[in-house]
């Protein structure tokens, strides 16, 4: 007999009355460009950095976009190597091209998916400038030991978190280990506005570069850089600001969730002999962006 005899129930709406106030709202002002007083994106993304423990976060129109600003203001130098991780979206591997660097690609832990310190120890050489450690699926990896190689021997850390929102290490966001953290908010991610994402940053420098990279380098706060470097537009809207304003307030729920299926499903695998769920460290929360 089939375990099922009728189809799987479809997924549940996820938007309501607080997203088309929030869109009502944001066209109600008759300018969707994000740069003026009042701003909605810098005003969501300001919400985002409180809600994950950073000092400071940039808006971008991708999760991939987050990745490529992040990589261009770590400033490595063309043909600088970067460890990454071979099992990952394109995204996190175009950003790297994107910047003329190299990435060398790290084993993997079969049980995780992802690299170890060991592993990524292993692939550093002379070249290296930068690692980027993928917490894939959402599941952290151990970055706090990332961290503090990267720290040791001056490397970059970014982290891509675009599978991760919500995901804690030891009770800490990912993203806010290493010098950036790179979140997406696709349709696909726990909360969403369609497209866009966000970079975490601890340092004023960072974010200045970074929201020049996101912006055509114009310098919009100021500083007098305008136009120093070559930068894409990778701005985010108001229409997506407003989507992401609302949506993040209902991300503790959603996560929580995933989180509660997710667990309860690892422990009913990892019951049959033969069977091992991908593996996460003892003092993580994952964030299930699949199974």
């Amino acid at each position: 007999m089939p375990v099922r005899t009728k189809p799987l129930p479809m997924r549940p709406s996820r938007f309501g009355l607080e997203e088309i106030a929030a869109l009502t709202a944001a066209l109600q002002r008759n300018e969707l460009w994000y740069w003026h007083d009042d701003s909605i994106v810098e005003e969501s993304a300001k919400k985002a950095a409180a809600k994950f423990g950073a000092p400071f976060a940039v808006a971008t129109s991708s999760g991939t976009a987050s990745l490529h600003v992040a990589v261009a203001a770590a400033r490595m130098p063309a043909g600088s190597e970067v460890v990454v991780t071979p099992v990952t979206d394109i995204g996190t591997i175009n950003a790297i091209l994107y910047q003329n660097l190299v990435p060398v690609f790290a084993d993997v832990d079969p049980d995780t998916a992802c690299p170890t310190l060991e592993h990524i120890k292993a692939a550093c050489t002379e070249r290296t400038r930068g690692v980027v450690v993928v917490h894939l699926t959402g599941c952290p990896v151990q970055v706090d030991e990332v961290a503090l190689f990267c720290r040791e021997r001056g490397l970059v850390l970014i982290e891509d978190c675009a599978q991760g929102l919500g995901a804690t290490l030891n009770g800490q966001a990912i993203g806010t280990f290493g010098d950036f953290g790179c979140y997406s908010l696709n349709d696909q991610k726990h909360i969403t506005c369609g497209e866009g994402g966000f970079v975490l940053m601890g340092t004023e420098e960072r974010f200045y570069l970074c929201h020049n990279y996101a912006d055509k380098y114009y310098d919009r706060h100021k500083k007098g850089d305008r136009l120093k470097a070559l930068a894409p537009n990778y701005r985010m809207s108001e229409l997506d600001g407003a989507m992401f304003g609302v949506q993040l307030h209902k991300l503790d729920a959603i996560f929580e969730k995933r989180r509660r299926l997710g667990d309860d499903l690892t422990a009913r695998l990892t019951a049959i002999p033969g069977i091992i769920p991908q593996r996460q460290p003892a003092t993580a929360k994952a964030a299930y962006f699949f199974f």
